[in-house]
This record gives C-alpha cells, sequence and structure tokens, in this order.
C-alpha cells in the first residue's frame, strides 16, 4: 500500500485472524514500518457469515478506493501449522498440507505493498494438498 507523503504511515487493519496469523501478520507488517490493528474472531464455518464478509470488502472497496484506501477480501482455508494444531492432530502428513503464518504473512504484505495500478480485491490462500 502506497502513502500519500513519507511522514504518513501505513495502517493494516487485519480482521477475522486467529492468534498464530495475527501475531505472524503483525509481526511482518511491523518489520516493514506499518501499524497493524487486529481484530481476531472466533471459528466461524457459516457461509452466510463469509458471503457477507465478501460483500462488505467489495462495498468498502468501492467506496474507500477512490480515496486511496486498498481494501482486500482475505479468504483462508486450510490448517494453520503450528504446536496446538499439532499437538490436536499430530504432525503434518504431506509436507507443505498445513498454511504456515509467515507464508500468510508474505502473502498479506504482498497485497499492501501493490501498485494502485493494480491492487488486488480477493484472496485465497489454501495449502495446495487441500481437497476441494
Amino acid at each position: 500500500m502506497t502513502t500519500a507523503s513519507a511522514t504518513q504511515q501505513t495502517l493494516a487493519v487485519v480482521a477475522g485472524v486467529g492468534p498464530g496469523i495475527g501475531a505472524a501478520v503483525a509481526r511482518a507488517f511491523a518489520a516493514r514500518g506499518h501499524a497493524v490493528a487486529l481484530l481476531a474472531r472466533e471459528f466461524s464455518t457459516f457461509a452466510a457469515q463469509k458471503f457477507a464478509i465478501r460483500a462488505l470488502s467489495q462495498s468498502l472497496a468501492r467506496e474507500f478506493g477512490p480515496r486511496g484506501v486498498h481494501v482486500v477480501h482475505a479468504v483462508m482455508e486450510g490448517l494453520v501449522a503450528g504446536e496446538k494444531v499439532d499437538r490436536v492432530l499430530g504432525p503434518a502428513t504431506v509436507e507443505h498440507s498445513r498454511i504456515e503464518p509467515e507464508s500468510v504473512a508474505r502473502a498479506y504484505v504482498y497485497a499492501a505493498e501493490q501498485d494502485r495500478s493494480a491492487w488486488t480485491q480477493e484472496m485465497d490462500l489454501r495449502p495446495f494438498a487441500e481437497r476441494f
């Protein structure tokens, strides 16, 4: 995400993430000098809620995009790698079958730092081994 002036700090608002992803995203953005606001959530699998979030992000993008605000709807489907998941389910049996928090953080930073001529509106993150 670009800013209007060198003195203006970019703010990354990350909504609907669990604590592992939130911490990784916050570290990645802070390392690049961005301010970060995290809005965590409890697990939810209701399709209507997910669609509402998508509709809200599109509405916000239409309203605030012309003012230079980059709104990205990020969808993440799959298990997030970490000690808690390993403790409950055991280690992954297929390499790269769980989402690495640092990989999500890199994807979010990529979206935040995109040139305004080609902004991403929706990002879908999944491990390669996920079954659809």
